[in-house]
């Protein structure tokens, strides 16, 4: 047994001296690998399994409560990192590594390229079930439909702001009023057999952003400004259990749709909440025919005297 462990020892000082590696650091790395691969294993579970129930587990009814989120997906690239790291370190500090090495990790990388690219310029979208409708509305003003409307919006936004300091969603009497607003544009998303299952809401009468500085707007983009081409989206909901299917992107590309040509439309989101909100505009049908610019960056700040 010595033997064979003084033999390992040895064929790895050897690589270390060949390949011209710190066995020492290697080591270090090797074990703040754990670290990122369970952290990611926690992230994919957490992320897809929180909104389970106890009663879908034990009917094996999994797909009922299985989410693909951000929170799954960070967790997939975090786990990832992790069983890399190792062989990151042997890339990036080792010499005399054999061509073949350097080829696949062209290949990796060339294709990782091609695919976010043929992603960003696709015009390939989602294609709505035949079951499913987006229809822009001028006023909603029936209680039934206001009231079903409302607690759609109201539990997408209630998680969202604890999350962060700055209100994302509007209040019940606002929200009412923006729905009989005919300066607000409503795009409301139905299912057949369910109903009313989302909506979305942009304006380009600045008085129904309050939180949004018109003045700005009307320095910066004065001939738009005038001509009332500057839309701003005012938000997204949709029913939990209709979330993660690609409705949203797809309700942007219809509200891309129907601005008129020329037209431009701002938006703000938390970072907290989203921080990849704005790559929607890259990956939109549209992503080629639209020019993005980020504005501007707001930070919150607490200080608590002892």
């Amino acid at each position: 047994m010595l033997n064979f462990i003084e033999q390992i020892s040895l064929a790895g000082n050897h690589l270390a001296i060949y390949y011209n590696l710190d066995v020492r650091l290697f080591l270090i790395v090797y074990i703040s690998s754990i670290i990122p691969i369970y952290l990611g294993a926690f992230l994919i579970i957490y992320g897809s399994t929180r909104h389970l129930k106890f009663r879908d587990i034990i009917s094996f009814k999994l797909s009922n409560g299985l989410r693909f989120n951000n929170q799954t997906k960070v967790g997939i690239g975090t786990h990832l990192f992790g069983w890399l790291m190792p062989y990151l370190y042997i890339f990036l500090f080792a010499k005399n590594l054999p061509i073949v090495v350097y080829i696949i990790l062209l290949i990796i990388i060339l294709s990782l390229i091609f695919i976010v690219f043929k992603k960003i310029y696709s015009k390939q979208s989602f294609a709505f079930p035949k079951d499913i409708t987006v229809i822009m509305v001028d006023r909603i003003v029936n209680e039934n439909e206001v009231s079903v409307l409302w607690n759609i919006y109201d539990k997408t936004f209630v998680p969202i702001n604890e999350k962060s300091p700055c209100r994302q969603s509007l209040d019940r009497e606002h929200f009412v009023e923006c729905l009989a607003d005919t300066t607000v544009r409503k795009y409301v998303l139905s299912k057949q057999g369910n109903g009313v299952i989302g909506i979305a809401m942009i304006t380009n009468d600045f008085k129904n952003t309050p939180w949004i500085s018109a003045d700005y707007f009307r320095v910066k983009f004065p001939k738009e400004y005038i001509d009332g081409s500057i839309f701003y989206f005012m938000g997204i909901a949709i029913s939990s259990g209709y979330r993660g299917n690609k409705y949203s992107i797809s309700m942007i590309e219809n509200i891309i749709d129907s601005l008129p040509a020329g037209s431009s439309m701002g938006f703000d989101h938390s970072r907290n909440v989203n921080p990849f909100l704005h790559h929607f505009t890259k990956i939109v049908r549209q992503a080629k025919e639209l020019k993005r610019l980020h504005i501007d960056r707001q930070h919150y700040h607490v200080i608590t005297r002892n």
